[in-house]
C-alpha cells in the first residue's frame, strides 16, 4: 500500500471501533507482534500455503457468522418474519404498503394499517446505517454505489431518487458511514 502500511490503517480502523476482521500476509514475521495487537484472526507468512488460508478462513467465517445482529420483525404477506437489518438494501413504499428490498433479490410486502410510513419504518430510522432519501425511501448507507445529481445507485443497479431537501442530509451521513469522524 503506497504511503501507508496495514498496521497504521488497522490501528486508524480499531481507533473508530470497527472490529473488521484483518488478516495479514508478509513475507517476514517482522510485523506479527504489532497484528496481535490490532486483534488480527491470522498472521500468514508469504508464500501462504493453502492448508494456513484455509483453516484461517474456514475460523473468519465462524466468527462472522456468530456475530452478534440487529434484526427488524415485519408481518409480511407470508406472516412474521425476523430480517436480519444488514440484509435490507432498502425500503419503499407503495401506497399503503411497505416493499424490504433484501440484499438476496427477496421482496417483503407488509400491508401498512396506521400510521405513517416513517413511523411504520421507525427502527431503521434509527439506525446510523440508513436514511431517509426521499419521502418514499430508506435506503441501507452499505449498498450505496454512487451518489448522483437527483438519485443514489445501489450496488445491484437500481437507482432510488433524492429529494432535493434530504441530499446534503444524505451525503453527510454516507460521509459519515464510509469514513467515521475523520477521512483516513
Amino acid at each position: 500500500m503506497p504511503k501507508r502500511d496495514g498496521i497504521s490503517l488497522a490501528r486508524e480502523i480499531r481507533k473508530k471501533g470497527d472490529e473488521t476482521m484483518v488478516i495479514y500476509t508478509s513475507s517476514t514475521t517482522e510485523y506479527a507482534m504489532d497484528a496481535f495487537g490490532i486483534h488480527a484472526l491470522g498472521y500468514l507468512l508469504k508464500p501462504v500455503e493453502y492448508t494456513e488460508l484455509k483453516k484461517t478462513l474456514d475460523m473468519t467465517k465462524i466468527l462472522y457468522d456468530a456475530r452478534p445482529q440487529k434484526y427488524i420483525h415485519i408481518m409480511g404477506d407470508e406472516g412474521p418474519q425476523k430480517i436480519p437489518v444488514m440484509d435490507i438494501t432498502y425500503v419503499e413504499n407503495i401506497g399503503r404498503n411497505v416493499r424490504y428490498n433484501l440484499q438476496s433479490g427477496r421482496k417483503i410486502e407488509a400491508g401498512r394499517r396506521n400510521g405513517t410510513f416513517e413511523e411504520v419504518v421507525a427502527p431503521l430510522a434509527d439506525e446510523k446505517e440508513f436514511v431517509q432519501t426521499h419521502k418514499s425511501f430508506f435506503v441501507n448507507l452499505k449498498y450505496i454505489k454512487s451518489i448522483r445529481e437527483n438519485h443514489v445507485l445501489l450496488d445491484n443497479g437500481t437507482e432510488i431518487p433524492v429529494a432535493k431537501r434530504r441530499k446534503t442530509e444524505l451525503q453527510n451521513k454516507y460521509m459519515a458511514y464510509t469514513f467515521g469522524d475523520e477521512i483516513i
